[in-house]
């Protein structure tokens, strides 16, 4: 997922709580607050805009899945040599935000429409 919020290939919808918004240290409160946030600017751009479809761009979603990745390769989470229900049975974690409070909502806090592609009222496929 992108930003924990939305999934390549999956027009028009919105994950709450999703993956990489566990902090382990804070409220879901807090983050449902963040995401609900972004999606109000979703969806205030989606009307102005005249959009009928938004999907995030692959390209995108997977640049912020590494991005995760490789900050969570330094935390306990991933290496602190215990088994926990933060990695899956591959190892992977998709639950943690590896960063602080502070930045997930700074990251949350304004919809980008760079981010996806989007068809208009007159079927014309966007940028």
């Amino acid at each position: 997922a992108y930003l924990g919020t939305t999934v390549s290939g999956f027009p028009n919808a919105f994950v709450l709580l999703g993956p990489h918004l566990g902090t382990g240290h804070s409220s879901a409160y807090m983050v449902l607050e963040a995401q609900l946030d972004y999606l109000a600017g979703a969806v205030r751009h989606f009307r102005a805009a005249g959009w009928t479809s938004m999907d995030v761009r692959p390209e995108v979603q997977a640049a912020f899945n590494a991005e995760v990745r490789q900050a969570l390769s330094t935390t306990v989470y991933n290496t602190g040599g215990c088994s926990s229900y933060y990695l899956d049975v591959n190892g992977r974690n998709s639950f943690s935000w590896p960063w602080s409070t502070g930045r997930m909502r700074r990251r949350l806090a304004e919809f980008d429409p760079e981010a996806y592609t989007a068809t208009s009222e007159n079927s014309n496929r966007l940028p």
